[in-house]
């Protein structure tokens, strides 16, 4: 898919820059599936919430 080979080009650019590429993520969800898309969402933000700034803003 081309998504996914751009997510994954745009993680590894992240990485080469020093910033940690799990600020970018790929989920697959069916439209049917609401609270798998909330799980999704919600852990999503905690984890970028726990990375914290954006190390090239300091």
């Amino acid at each position: 898919m081309a998504c996914a080979r751009r997510v994954k080009f745009v993680r590894e650019l992240l990485k080469n820059v020093g910033i940690d590429e799990d600020r970018v993520q790929m989920h697959y969800v069916s439209a049917a599936e609401a609270e798998k898309l909330k799980e999704i969402i919600e852990k999503v933000a905690a984890d970028v919430k726990k990375m914290g700034l954006n190390p090239i803003k300091k």
